[in-house]
């Protein structure tokens, strides 16, 4: 059985994915006290191989990183095949997998070091039209 992703919901799902990627890591280099707006209770969140749960993520993790300044390279998304249906409005919605790889440097040093990252963004059903990050995998890439 072959199943089909309509057209519009690869270029909604591109589109979303270029919205969220830049304001993401904007956030995360200059605003990272508000980074876990982006994420609900539930979400997984694994940064090189260590998992955290959201409060200790913002608490124990990102906020106590040295900053940031990430340059994204590539981005690419897809609506996630099973997981198509009809929000509340009428449209239809997707879970979105999002690959980011790029370059980050550390507390202004000069070195720069690879990352590749992989979210998993799920439609909010409280706030239609809107999406979360239900899965986060990030990685340093040496």
């Amino acid at each position: 059985m072959t199943t089909t992703v309509p057209p519009t919901l690869v270029e909604i799902s591109a589109q979303g994915a270029e919205a969220f990627v830049p304001l993401y890591y904007k956030v995360l280099d200059t605003n990272r006290s508000v980074i876990g707006r982006f994420y609900r209770p539930t979400s997984t969140i694994i940064w090189n191989g260590r998992p955290f749960t959201l409060d200790s993520f913002v608490n124990e993790y990102a906020t106590r990183l040295p900053t940031t300044k990430h340059e994204v390279q590539v981005i690419d998304a897809q609506p996630m095949i099973g997981t198509v249906a009809t929000a509340a409005n009428g449209l239809m919605v997707s879970t979105i997998l999002v690959n980011v790889s790029g370059t980050v440097s550390y507390g202004g040093e000069t070195q720069v070091r690879g990352f590749s990252q992989t979210f998993v963004l799920k439609p909010d059903p409280e706030k239609i039209g809107t999406y979360y990050i239900g899965s986060d995998n990030h990685r340093l890439v040496v």
